[in-house]
């Protein structure tokens, strides 16, 4: 094992950009082999080198491949709450700072599941600025990344802890000039309308939602129309006829 650690932490500094990238992008399969205990004492310390790399494809791999590594079985998932704290959160503010786009979308679509790890509290006061400015990033890739897990962020902090910093960007969003983002907060709102509940909906989304339903780009009309059914379930057969019909 050692020597097979030796030759990762070689490959994790070779010359050539390509090597460190296969590094990046099997990382979550070296951790499941090595198990939590050598990839919390020998391999997160070589995965932070993989973020700050020069090479901008080097950098986004190793931030896509924390979402991979977060799905391992419990028993080989070596990112807890603790170990997101130590060693991945210093490094989010100045990768959402990157001058690559393609990292800062990598890095917009590993913060649900972090968040999801974390808990409520550490996400509103980590993770609450960086979705809030990657909403408003002005590439696109970005915005749809951070909004695909709108659901289950808002559903970690919760409505009282979403409610000032980020409806008011979510809303945004909705009219966002790139027909997938549209979408994507579309295929967003049943769980939202959930979380919400309906006074809430009904005041702050629901003007924005249904007019989707007369979006120019037809694949966000549909989204609205595929979307109405969970929604009507949610608030039930008398809220959908004053509403819908």
């Amino acid at each position: 094992r050692q020597h097979t650690l030796s030759v990762i932490k070689a490959a994790c500094e070779d010359r050539s950009w390509r090597v460190r990238l296969t590094v990046a992008k099997n990382f979550d399969q070296l951790c499941a082999a090595f198990g939590p205990e050598i990839t919390s004492s020998t391999l997160l310390p070589a995965l932070l080198q993989l973020m700050k790399d020069n090479e901008q494809e080097v950098r986004k791999e190793a931030v896509r491949v924390i979402e991979a590594c977060l799905s391992l079985p419990a028993g080989s998932n070596p990112l807890s709450s603790e170990q997101l704290q130590q060693f991945i959160l210093p490094q989010f503010q100045s990768l959402a700072l990157d001058p690559a786009q393609p990292v800062r979308a990598a890095l917009a679509q590993v913060l649900g599941p972090v968040a999801k790890v974390l808990g409520r509290d550490l996400t509103q006061q980590q993770l609450n600025p960086l979705i809030a400015d990657l909403m408003k990033d002005e590439f696109h890739d970005v915005r749809l990344n951070i909004v695909s897990h709108a659901g289950l962020i808002c559903e970690v902090l919760s409505v009282d802890g979403l409610m000032h910093s980020l409806l008011h960007t979510i809303q945004n969003l909705v009219m966002d000039n790139h027909w997938r983002i549209r979408q994507s907060v579309v295929e967003q709102v049943p769980k939202l309308a959930k979380l919400f509940g309906v006074e809430m909906f009904q005041s702050k989304l629901e003007g924005c939602f249904l007019s989707n339903l007369r979006d120019c780009v037809h694949s966000v009309r549909q989204s609205a129309i595929d979307n109405l059914k969970e929604i009507a379930e949610t608030f039930g057969s008398k809220w959908t006829v004053e509403h819908l019909l």
